[in-house]
């Protein structure tokens, strides 16, 4: 299901307790800038943006994957407003990051280092 950034942002607030300490104006945009750095870094297919997105732009987010994507940019995003992170929010992090991966994996989006498919075998190691 496809969410805005707005939402995202707005939900990452809501999860470290800061929703309606100055979340319009420079927080906001901050929040928007770390968003689209984090999407990037996911190194997923449908993040992968030729530009920035906005507020209003959707981010095609897979429903199993929206609670930690979320807790995961939080996570990010609590040093900007000087909090620690809830360890609820802690844990929905650290759930969703095996989610992400996960997903990866099923989705064929993991990158498998060529040195692992290049590994002599067993008889070349032992001399035989």
């Amino acid at each position: 299901m496809a969410v805005t950034a707005r939402t995202l942002i707005n939900q990452a607030a809501v999860d470290l307790g800061v929703y309606g300490r100055g979340l319009d104006g420079l927080k906001a945009q901050q929040g928007l800038d770390l968003l689209n750095r984090f999407l990037q870094s996911l190194s997923m297919a449908q993040f992968r943006l030729s530009e920035d997105i906005g507020f209003s732009d959707e981010v095609a987010v897979p429903d199993e994957l929206r609670d930690g994507i979320t807790a995961l940019f939080a996570v990010r995003w609590a040093p900007s407003w000087g909090v620690t992170v809830p360890p609820p929010v802690a844990a929905v992090a650290e759930m969703g990051d095996a989610q992400l991966a996960s997903f990866r994996l099923r989705h064929g989006t993991a990158k498998i280092d060529d040195g692992l498919l290049m590994l002599p075998s067993q008889r070349f190691v032992r001399g035989n």
